[in-house]
């Protein structure tokens, strides 16, 4: 299994109820926790219970035993900041490459059909007609 770039959407009410300077229950942890599943942690910068400490661009997932820090974009991490200091927030989205085995199916079939190319049937092109009406090609057959 390996990482799939999902799209994390931060709303209004995540920002409403997030709680500022917790690794948990940040802004961008709850909406994180939207896309993972249930029995996955997502801790989002700061002290992780002592294993790391993470920089405001960086989170963590975990399950079971299973664990991988990630990078999140520098943007976010600044928003993050921004909002810990008690400044208002816009709601935002962004891109974050998140292992397979932590994430909802849901999200990773939406992931995959939105990267997945759609092939299209061409359709079969006819010859550019002639002034008298008649195909170049039916031209060459009356010959």
């Amino acid at each position: 299994m390996g990482n799939i770039a999902a799209e994390v959407n931060v709303t209004k009410k995540d920002i409403e109820n997030g709680c500022r300077e917790d690794p948990t229950m940040c802004m961008v942890a709850l909406a994180m926790r939207r896309i993972v599943l249930p029995s996955c942690a997502v801790n989002v910068a700061g002290d992780n219970n002592g294993h790391y400490d993470l920089d405001y661009n960086e989170a963590v997932v975990r399950k079971g035993k299973d664990e991988q820090v990630i990078k999140l974009p520098i943007k976010v991490g600044d928003k993050i900041i921004y909002w810990d200091d008690g400044k208002e927030t816009e709601p935002f989205k962004f891109k974050v490459k998140l292992p397979e085995w932590c994430l909802r199916s849901s999200v990773v079939k939406a992931t995959l059909s939105k990267s997945t190319p759609k092939t299209t049937k061409k359709k079969a092109t006819q010859p550019p007609a002639s002034k008298s009406g008649k195909t170049k090609a039916k031209k060459a057959s009356a010959r």
